[in-house]
């Protein structure tokens, strides 16, 4: 726990170190604050609360052997209602409000009421609705599922969860699909590529969605001749967790031309963000079916050298898939990136 805040909290209240027969001084003194709590309303009784909790966190700090599951449950309560007050004001990224959390999960044990669990998933789900307001959507549904597992009434929290999921598809889905008509309209190759990532995005939260698979496809065909680095097209990236779940390598592929006849022969340019210089040859790459099936390139067996933060075109030979293409792979080590076509 954080000493200085207890310190401070010790010298301001100005109490002793000693604990008497029974319970601390600590947990005494922040009964009698719980109990004014209870009867008072508004600063009063928030002012009541802070006291309570300065007074449990001191009990729980000094006295670890005389933590009662009435001590707890109450400790829990007051650090509950600490926060709640905290988020009202607005501050998400407080740092004292994750303190809260912590100190709460710490103490958190399955003899606490239900009403205390109750209400502490509805804190957090007050905190996922913050995090959804910022167009965080992974912390919300974080927060979420960490509510869902304290909560006593589930099925009510959970429906929290589908909603959140509903407005992260929706959002993200209605972007990609302005993005998707004004790349259209001007031949605006980054529209198209944003386009691309929220429909991804979109999908990454809902993969039944059929209206995301949808536009999906069709942002993969408009940007097949594209090589599509999301960090250069994006205006701002809110959400860095997420994003990094979309966009997984730093090696960007694009097919300017493919025709099919005894094989496949495609004309493709690669795009090396990764951190060193790579040395290309036809086995790196695999044309893939809609059935999964693989088709290593056979030619050429040497491609070349490309550097970081550079291009290079060339020509490859696949033997003849026996399904539809649905794209090509490339797969370095550690380095995997994919091409769809729709």
């Amino acid at each position: 726990m954080r000493l200085a805040r207890v310190f401070l909290a010790a010298v301001s209240l100005g109490l002793c170190l000693t604990a008497f027969c029974g319970v601390s001084p600590y947990e005494h003194q922040g009964d009698e604050a719980y109990a004014r709590a209870q009867k008072l309303q508004g600063d009063e009784r928030q002012f009541a609360e802070r006291q309570a909790y300065q007074l449990y966190l001191l009990a729980v700090k000094y006295h670890p052997d005389k933590i009662s599951p009435q001590l707890r449950s109450r400790f829990i309560e007051m650090s509950v209602a600490r926060a709640q007050m905290m988020l009202s004001t607005g501050n998400i990224f407080a740092d004292p409000l994750q303190f809260f959390i912590e100190d709460i999960d710490t103490f958190f044990t399955g003899d606490i009421p239900s009403k205390i669990k109750q209400q502490y998933s509805l804190l957090l789900v007050q905190m996922a609705d913050s995090f959804t307001t910022k167009n965080r959507y992974l912390d919300a549904l974080r927060y979420i599922d960490k509510a869902v597992s304290y909560a006593s009434d589930r099925p009510t929290i959970a429906g929290f969860r589908d909603s959140t999921v509903a407005r992260a598809v929706k959002e993200n889905l209605d972007r990609a699909q302005r993005e998707f008509a004004q790349g259209k309209a001007a031949a605006d190759d980054a529209a198209l590529i944003r386009a691309l990532y929220y429909a991804e995005v979109a999908m990454f939260f809902d993969s039944t969605s059929a209206d995301a698979r949808s536009l999906l496809g069709e942002c993969r065909k408009k940007t097949m001749a594209i090589c599509c680095d999301y960090h250069k097209a994006l205006d701002a990236i809110p959400d860095t967790a997420l994003f990094r779940k979309i966009d997984k390598c730093p090696v960007f592929l694009a097919v300017a031309g493919l025709r099919l006849g005894g094989g496949a022969a495609l004309e493709v340019l690669l795009s090396n963000y990764s951190n060193r210089a790579i040395a290309l040859t036809a086995g790196d790459f695999s044309l893939i079916d809609t059935a999964g099936r693989r088709y290593r390139a056979l030619w050429p067996e040497k491609i070349g050298i490309v550097d970081q933060y550079k291009d290079i075109r060339f020509p490859l030979r696949f033997p003849k898939p026996s399904g539809k293409i649905q794209g090509i792979v490339f797969e370095k080590g550690d380095l995997t990136s994919e091409k769809y076509f729709f």
